[in-house]
């Protein structure tokens, strides 16, 4: 195990979250197993003209799906612009780095040349 340690610490730090990731999802996983055997129970439901049934459980969980699509569909473009804003925001603060570097080059220059 020492070998592991020593020669491969950024796998066992990969592994470690991994495994995070990992517990998160099993206990996910048995919470939605136990939310689907405790709402079995057939459910109709009614919407305008028209009538089904299905099972509690994939109903309020197709409910949740669309819920997040259609929050989805209304703040992706509002999220684009904003990430426009940034990218070019983004462009600006590295003009101004590189304006400051050259600034920052004549004055080191002109402290010299005075200096001598």
């Amino acid at each position: 195990m020492k070998f592991v340690y020593r020669y491969f610490p950024h796998f066992l730090k990969k592994l470690k979250e991994m495994n995070k990731y990992l517990i998160i999802s099993l206990i996910a996983a048995i919470v939605l197993v136990v939310f689907a055997i405790q709402n079995a129970a057939e459910v109709p439901i009614k919407l305008w003209f028209w009538q089904f049934e299905g099972s509690q459980a994939l109903i309020i969980l197709f409910s949740v799906i669309l819920g997040i699509l259609i929050s989805y569909f209304f703040t992706y473009p509002s999220l684009r612009k904003k990430n426009k804003i940034i990218s070019g925001k983004n462009e600006e603060i590295k003009k101004l780095n590189e304006q400051i570097k050259s600034l920052v080059k004549k004055d080191a220059v002109t402290d010299n040349s005075t200096t001598v």
